[in-house]
């Protein structure tokens, strides 16, 4: 009986160690200048989703933002100092996105830039450049 008290008191104390060693690893993790530099990178460099919308059939598609991925960006740079190559972003999807909006005509992109997408359909053009070459 006195070895099974043995037994559960090591068992606890090795459960106890493995939950605070997470818990200190990151509280001093947080407390790293790499960590603080991430965070303060990633807070002013997040930008939010743009939303588009549906209105009597027609669809208007947004802007899909990101965001640091402040664990995977701080393992890659462990050991390192901060380096923008390595830092590894999350996308932030709309809710109204092309997949969403198939039954949808789409009347325009995104309004916040001012681009223009030209479409031309690749056949027709192989035929006009033909008929181009057999002229000359």
């Amino acid at each position: 009986m006195k070895k099974y008290f043995e037994y559960l008191g090591l068992l606890t104390f090795a459960v106890c160690s493995f939950y605070y060693t997470t818990k200190v690893t990151k509280l001093m993790n947080s407390k790293d200048p790499l960590m603080v530099t991430l965070k303060q990178y990633g807070e002013e460099n997040k930008s939010v989703c743009k939303e588009g919308y549906i209105k009597d059939g027609e669809a208007v598609l947004g802007a899909s933002g990101k965001e640091l991925n402040i664990e995977e960006s701080y393992s890659n740079m462990q050991g390192d100092e901060f380096d923008k190559s390595k830092l590894v972003f999350n996308e932030l999807t709309c809710k109204i996105n092309l997949n969403s909006v198939k039954d949808n005509y789409i009347i325009k992109g995104n309004e916040s830039k001012n681009m223009v997408s030209l479409l031309i359909k690749v056949k027709f053009m192989i035929v006009i450049l033909l008929k181009l070459r057999q002229v000359y």
